[in-house]
C-alpha cells in the first residue's frame, strides 16, 4: 500500500505544470522584512539622503504585515511577501483592482523568466534581468523589475538578503530621470556600508554640539502624552568612540508594552557622540503604560511612560 501511494505521489508531481515547481521559493529574501531594519538612500540628482525604516509589524487581514516608512520604492505602507506565490503585496483598504482582496500586487519576486512577470492593476510588470550585482563589497543575486509607460517608467532592483538597492524613476521629457542608490543599511543589528547622515534625517535629531561626558537617558516629554512624545539621550566621548570620523556606538532605542512585547524601534544604528532626540508617534496604539529601553555599548537603561488618550 505504501509503495502504491509513493508511486501515485510521484506520478502526480510529474503531472503538475512547470510553473508550480519553477517558482523561486527563496523570493522573500529579495525583500527581507524585519522590524527595526534601516536603509539609507542617496538621490542622484541632488545628493540628498533618505532614511527608510521598517517601523513595526502587525497581524491583520489574516496576514502578517510590516510597515515600511520613507522607502523610495515601494513607498510607505503595510507590506508582506506572500509565502505561496512569492509576490510582494501592499495592504490597501480601498482596492480599485478586483484581482486581490484588500491588497495590491507590487512585484512578483518569485519570477525567473525574463519578460512579462505579472499584472498589477491592469499594468504589466516586466522582469528585466536576474544579474549578480555588487552591494556592500559582495556579489549578490538580484532581480530587476520595471513598469514601462508612455509618460513614466519605474525600475527597481531587489538584491538577495538586502532588499531594494536602486530605484530609478523616469518621467516625461524634458525632466529626465533620477535614481535612489542604497549607500548603507542596518539589518539585524549589523551595519553595512555608509550610514552617515542617517540620524539627521527622520525620527532622530542631534540637538546639541556639546560632547557629553556620560551616557544619559531622559524622561520622555510630555508624559503622560497623546499621541506624540520626545525622548532625549546622550552618547559620551569614550575610548574608541570618536566624535569625527570614528566608528561611533551602535545604539538601539526600543518601545515595549506592559507585557514586554516590542512595539516600535526608534533607533537602530551607529551614532557619534552627542545629544539626540527621538520622536514617537503612538497614534496607532491604545492607552496604557509603555517602556522605552536604550542599549548603547555597555550602557542599558529603561524608563516608563504613559499614553493617555
Amino acid at each position: 500500500m505504501k509503495t502504491f501511494f509513493l508511486l501515485f505521489l510521484f506520478l502526480f508531481t510529474l503531472s503538475l505544470p512547470n510553473e508550480v515547481y519553477s517558482i523561486d521559493t527563496t523570493s522573500s529574501h529579495y525583500f527581507p522584512l524585519k522590524t527595526g531594519n534601516v536603509y539609507v538612500y542617496q538621490r542622484s540628482d541632488n545628493n540628498a539622503k533618505y532614511k527608510a525604516t521598517i517601523v513595526k509589524d502587525s497581524v491583520f487581514n489574516n496576514h502578517k504585515y510590516y510597515y515600511c516608512s520613507n522607502f523610495p520604492f515601494p513607498g510607505n505602507g503595510w507590506f508582506r511577501v506572500d509565502s505561496t506565490t512569492g509576490s510582494l503585496m501592499k495592504f490597501v483598504s480601498a482596492n480599485p483592482c478586483q484581482q486581490y482582496l484588500s491588497e495590491r500586487l507590487i512585484d512578483s519576486l518569485a519570477a525567473r523568466t525574463i519578460g512579462f512577470a505579472s499584472n498589477s492593476c491592469n499594468v504589466g510588470i516586466l522582469l528585466n534581468d536576474t544579474n549578480n550585482v555588487t552591494v556592500f563589497g559582495l556579489s549578490r543575486r538580484s532581480k530587476s523589475f520595471g513598469m514601462p509607460g508612455y509618460h513614466e517608467t519605474f525600475i527597481e532592483r531587489y538584491v538577495y538578503d538586502i532588499g531594494i538597492s536602486t530605484y530609478t524613476y523616469c518621467f516625461y521629457q524634458p525632466y529626465g530621470c533620477y535614481t535612489y542608490n542604497l549607500t548603507g543599511a542596518v539589518m539585524n543589528s549589523l551595519v553595512y556600508g555608509d550610514t552617515s547622515g542617517a540620524s539627521a534625517l527622520v525620527g532622530i535629531v542631534n540637538i546639541n554640539n556639546v560632547i557629553p561626558k556620560e551616557y544619559f537617558l531622559s524622561q520622555n516629554f510630555p508624559n503622560p502624552f497623546n499621541p506624540q512624545t520626545k525622548i532625549k539621550f546622550s552618547i559620551p566621548l569614550l575610548r574608541g568612540v570618536t566624535a569625527e570620523g570614528g566608528r561611533g556606538v551602535f545604539v538601539s532605542l526600543i518601545i515595549y508594552d506592559l507585557l514586554g512585547r516590542e512595539v516600535a524601534t526608534l533607533v537602530n544604528e551607529q551614532l557619534k557622540p552627542g545629544t539626540y532626540e527621538a520622536d514617537w508617534d503612538a497614534s496607532n496604539f491604545s492607552s496604557g503604560v509603555y517602556f522605552y529601553k536604550i542599549v548603547a555599548d555597555e550602557f542599558t537603561e529603561t524608563k516608563k511612560m504613559i499614553l493617555m488618550k
